[in-house]
């Protein structure tokens, strides 16, 4: 039901292997919670409805189960919300399920979703083009009355489960690797069965679908062109520390206007789209033990490293491009980024106080015992309502990446020299675990630091 364009595959049908999201929602039966299965456009969310759906049909003892595909006409006497209400409430005595695909297409769905959350005996589970919380604040609906869970596009393991053993080269192949880096993991892609041309192809169509969203406000969002030009930049900028000020400041080296407010309002679309997420920074301080949370710039990732990298190929103004390495270290970045986040990690950029090289990647924390990537209300967004404040069932990870290992002056043989890059981690007088991601050496441990490929990582390392 998705919504932006078509396009024909090699293959007829896929089936993707999402068992821990069917697990994750089989979790919420019960809780009388409205579970929203959010994300941004084509990555996957109407499969894994429909996939639940037709596993809470066959539980017993019986379930009544209505499913709305919102794109049906057959349902669009249902687009007012108290129509939809009403064929809820229809389903009679006993347990009762719907499932609603696309409630953002359901006339006041705000309304639609208090409402439902009120009929006793009701699961509700939906889809929704977009982050939920991001669309719709606290202040629109209260988050004790939902769930919202972020389905990201496949990761690298789940792409090894559905379909690696019929790719080009095999589950262990070096070439699904480089397809993942390369192209991302919109499930789509895999109907191509590996063929650049076309999935270079279909991410083009998709990135121009972009600018053709139910949310957008003309009076903010007027130019596709503009909003084109933002995601290249920060393609460009992955994983650097930016303002809007900043920002607004490329847009003025490549000959164009766009004011703070408008860099603000186009960063706000596209996060509420779904198509990137901005991390905070907290600064550590070695004297105190301490971590305080600074504003005012955040560090920019895609949720979709095929789309990420498609931007950064774009070259369509006079910008100056990527060194090899350069642009290697920011696609890493990006990919355990959603590696991070596809296991529930909430993520900020770490600062060591007064330190030259004091930057870590992510200060990742999660509740202990936490599987997955279900987050509820205002965590999704990683807004102000986020802190690093640890209590007794919080635990904490800290995750640095360096493309490439420098090798140790005048050494022979050649000797790698981790000081450089391991100097971050070494700052942190915690004793969490810490991790180095590159992709040029196999993993080990480095004064008590674990060294992870990025194979590796993306393939199950434990965190």
């Amino acid at each position: 039901m998705e919504e932006g364009f078509t396009i024909t595959g090699n293959r007829d049908r896929l089936s993707f292997d999402r068992k821990d999201w069917k697990k994750k929602l089989a979790a919420g039966l019960g809780n009388k919670k409205i579970k929203i299965i959010s994300g941004m456009n084509k990555c996957g969310k109407t499969f894994v409805l429909k996939e639940f759906y037709n596993e809470v049909k066959r539980q017993k003892p019986f379930i009544h189960c209505l499913y709305i595909d919102t794109a049906q006409k057959v349902w669009n006497n249902l687009f007012w919300s108290e129509n939809l209400v009403k064929e809820s409430e229809n389903l009679g005595t006993g347990p009762a399920a719907v499932f609603i695909d696309g409630i953002q297409k359901i006339t006041d769905y705000p309304r639609a979703i208090e409402q439902l959350a009120g009929i006793s005996s009701l699961d509700v589970f939906m889809t929704f083009q977009g982050i939920f919380s991001l669309v719709c604040p606290e202040e629109k609906i209260p988050g004790n009355l939902y769930e919202e869970h972020l389905l990201l596009p496949l990761s690298f393991s789940e792409i090894k489960r559905s379909v690696g053993e019929t790719f080009p080269g095999g589950a262990s192949g070096q070439k699904l690797m480089d397809f993942y880096l390369g192209y991302g993991g919109l499930p789509f892609l895999f109907r191509f069965n590996g063929d650049r041309s076309d999935s270079t192809e279909y991410l083009e169509l998709f990135a121009r679908s972009l600018s053709f969203y139910p949310y957008t406000d003309t009076k903010k969002i007027r130019n596709p062109e503009s909003l084109t030009l933002l995601l290249e930049i920060l393609g460009r900028k992955t994983g650097e520390n930016l303002s809007a000020g900043e920002i607004s400041g490329f847009f003025s080296e490549l000959r164009e206007t766009m004011s703070v407010q408008g860099v603000l309002d186009y960063i706000d679309f596209c996060s509420c789209r779904g198509i990137i997420r901005g991390i905070e920074v907290s600064e550590y301080s070695r004297k105190e033990g301490l971590w305080k949370n600074l504003k005012g710039s955040k560090t920019y990732y895609f949720f979709d490293l095929g789309l990420r990298n498609y931007f950064v190929s774009l070259e369509t103004r006079d910008y100056k491009g990527m060194l090899p390495g350069e642009e290697r270290e920011k696609r890493l970045k990006n990919c355990v980024f959603l590696e991070l986040v596809s296991r529930g990690w909430k993520i900020r950029e770490g600062k060591i106080k007064n330190k030259k090289n004091g930057r870590i990647d992510f200060v990742c924390t999660r509740v202990s015992g936490f599987s997955g990537n279900a987050e509820s209300g205002a965590l999704v967004s990683q807004g102000s309502k986020e802190s690093l404040q640890m209590n007794e069932r919080t635990e904490k990870i800290f995750v640095h990446c360096s493309a490439s290992i420098p090798v140790k002056p005048f050494s022979i043989p050649p000797e790698l020299d981790y000081r450089e890059v391991l100097s971050p981690l070494l700052g942190i007088n915690e004793g969490w675990k810490k991790i180095l991601v590159t992709e040029e050496v196999e993993s080990g441990v480095y004064r008590g630091i674990n060294i992870v490929s990025v194979k590796d990582f993306l393939g199950g390392f434990p965190l």
